[in-house]
């Protein structure tokens, strides 16, 4: 299993979680926000087996913070906390998250939203 501290790792093998997005716009991709949007971000983790030990978030490359427990939410209203998600600039950005269950497996899931 790949070491990954606060940088972003690929799956790391067979597993049993499901991971999805619930905002911004569920799983679809190439979602259009106005330059300075306040981005809020919920993620879909389970794993009926081991269950979840955390999920990450990272916007562009760029760890935001760890969630422990559902609902795994970031942004508004914990927007003084995810300076990262705040006033965001025109451009395409990349949101990962990355659930890794008890076990240490991971999974990840990507969304590009765009910011004009």
């Amino acid at each position: 299993m790949a070491e990954c501290n606060d940088q972003y790792c690929p799956d790391s093998g067979e597993d049993n979680i499901q991971l999805e997005f619930i905002t911004p716009i569920g799983t679809t991709d190439n979602v259009v926000f106005q330059a300075g949007t306040d981005l809020f971000v919920e993620v879909y983790a389970k794993d009926d087996e081991v269950g979840i030990e955390k999920v990450k978030l990272y916007v562009n490359g760029e760890f935001v913070r760890s969630e422990y427990r559902a609902p795994y939410e970031w942004g508004k209203p914990h927007k003084d906390d995810d300076h990262r998600l705040n006033n965001l600039s025109a451009g395409v950005h990349e949101i990962t998250a990355v659930a890794i269950n008890k076990d240490g497996v991971q999974r990840s899931e990507t969304v590009s939203i765009s910011v004009r």
